[in-house]
């Protein structure tokens, strides 16, 4: 039996590069509902739990690769739905509160990113 695994959400941009392979070696997929992209998987269901672990650290590496270019909102290892169309309700009911999420954490990591170079610049000034 197969189900959609759910990997993470991020505002939508054409110039985020995707992973080459999920977890168990799945292709990856995005759906974008207006400004919300979430990047999933078809996998087979259950996942065996002898390889659980491996699970975990290809899905880690999956959402870490979006993490790296962009804010996402992740969702948990085990979280599957019956099939695209159940992903794509999700979405549409859910996006306006990710995509308001999503907008917070990007403007928290700006003036992070904005702090960081201004500490760095003082740091660098010549002491008179």
């Amino acid at each position: 039996m197969s189900r959609v695994l759910a990997y993470c959400g991020w505002l939508h941009d054409p110039g985020i590069s995707l992973p080459e392979i999920g977890v168990n070696r799945a292709s990856v997929q995005v759906f974008t509902e207006g400004r919300l992209s979430l990047l999933w998987s078809k996998v087979d269901w259950p996942f065996d739990s002898a390889s659980m672990q491996q699970s975990a650290i290809e899905f880690h590496r999956v959402v870490n690769h979006i993490f790296l270019q962009t804010a996402v909102v992740p969702f948990r290892l085990l979280t599957v739905f019956e099939d695209e169309q159940s992903l794509m309700a999700f979405g549409a009911r859910h996006g306006k509160g990710f995509v308001a999420d999503l907008e917070r954490l990007k403007r928290g990591s700006l003036c992070r990113s904005l702090l960081r170079g201004v500490s760095m610049a003082q740091s660098q000034q010549p002491n008179f």
